[in-house]
């Protein structure tokens, strides 16, 4: 896997941002159901746009 520069990841952001999510990740986070998903997404565009779940933040006691 090639790793991306800082320029790389700003210019792909900017790409992806008009972009509505193609794949939306559950509660289940991720499985192997979303990742067959991801990768049949991604056989059939060049860049996709993943949504996760809002993060839910548990205070410590």
């Amino acid at each position: 896997m090639t790793t991306l520069s800082t320029k790389q990841k700003q210019f792909l952001k900017g790409l992806a941002h008009h972009l509505n999510p193609v794949v939306m990740l559950g509660g289940n986070g991720l499985t192997e159901g979303v990742l067959a998903e991801i990768e049949n997404a991604l056989a059939h565009h060049e860049l996709i746009k993943v949504k996760l779940p809002a993060l839910i933040v548990k205070p410590n006691n």
